[in-house]
């Protein structure tokens, strides 16, 4: 009885200084609590045996907080090895949770799994679409297993995720400077990056780019307008916001060396707001620049239709009937303007 006595003395005594109580010692939650208050203070290398004891009863093997937190302290100390079997329980328990795919993901790395880490990431960024470090760490890996290509789309999809993707747009500037040594779009999204930097950054990346140009900064900075103007308006037509599409392009007219693709989307949307006389200059614009096609003069044709310039109308369309691919609507549209 005496015994008995001071055992059970001895249980509330434990009890009042660390808040154990009976049914901890049963379940193993002692060991929990103790690794939680290690773990919280960073002191990893006494949390793991503690979270081990307590994953030894049966009734705690697949807890999800203990086999997460002892994946956490393995990876801190360096000893992905023993850690692997821990965080892969935890995956098959609950892979779609991004945490524990993400830490196992870093796992596989870790292990020299690469082309297993990578597919981790494909499946976490199609689970987690909005996840953004997610992309920008799968671009990472492509890289290095190879795959530059596909790890720039991945980048690309990035920038569309965050107002302010400095990642992304470092990335994919290094990866054209450094790898391919195109020096013209490592511009590109180094000024990107430009744009959305804080002020105490600007300086130093200024200078960056300075390098990167050289004695073609003017031209470089050219292409940067045209390209931003470009996507800025296929933004607004995406929306259905056809007028800040055309105000957008209608301020890039001066740039210099202006493009086959900002024209046709320049005349496209002018079309699609009923301007048909700025849709006809812009058709002019790429004949006298040299861009021609069977497409430009039927477009062209139906643009003096609308505008009541029927003369114009078939010289433009006689011209589109020369082109195999606007042939037969060219001469359909003669054949009616011939019968009325």
């Amino acid at each position: 009885m005496r015994k008995t006595l001071i055992f059970i003395f001895l249980v509330f005594s434990l009890n009042a200084v660390f808040g154990f109580s009976l049914k901890d010692l049963g379940s193993g939650k002692k060991y929990f609590k103790k690794a939680e208050k290690f773990y919280s203070e960073k002191n990893y290398i006494s949390a793991i045996p503690l979270y081990l004891k307590f994953l030894s009863k049966k009734k705690n093997k697949n807890n999800e907080k203990a086999l997460y937190h002892l994946s956490v302290c393995y990876m801190e100390t360096g000893n992905p090895d023993q850690g692997f079997p821990f965080i892969s329980r935890l995956y098959r328990l609950k892979k779609t949770k991004l945490e524990y795919a993400v830490l196992y993901a870093e796992y596989l790395v870790q292990l020299n799994r690469l082309k297993d880490a990578i597919e981790v990431y494909r499946a976490v960024i199609n689970l987690h679409p909005d996840d953004y470090l997610s992309y920008i760490r799968l671009g990472e890996l492509l890289v290095n297993n190879g795959n530059l290509k596909e790890a720039r789309a991945v980048w690309l999809k990035a920038t569309k995720l965050k107002e302010k993707p400095v990642e992304a747009f470092s990335l994919l500037s290094d990866s054209y400077l450094k790898v391919e040594k195109n020096r013209l779009l490592a511009y590109f999204y180094a000024r990107k990056l430009y744009e959305i930097a804080p002020d105490d950054k600007k300086d130093e990346l200024k200078k960056s780019l300075d390098a990167i140009a050289g004695d073609f900064r003017e031209d470089f900075e050219n292409y940067y307008q045209l390209r931003t103007c470009k996507e800025k308006a296929k933004n607004f037509i995406e929306k259905g916001d056809f007028e800040r599409a055309y105000k957008t392009l209608h301020q890039c007219e001066d740039l210099n060396n202006i493009d086959k693709d900002y024209l046709m989307l320049f005349a496209d949307v002018a079309k699609k707001l009923k301007r048909y006389e700025k849709a006809i200059e812009i058709y002019k614009k790429c004949l006298a620049l040299g861009i021609e096609n069977g497409y430009i003069y039927l477009e062209l044709g139906k643009c003096y239709l609308k505008t009541g310039k029927k003369d114009l109308a078939r010289a433009s369309l006689k011209m589109a009937c020369k082109f195999k691919e606007t042939k037969i609507e060219a001469k359909s549209l003669l054949n009616s303007l011939q019968g009325g």
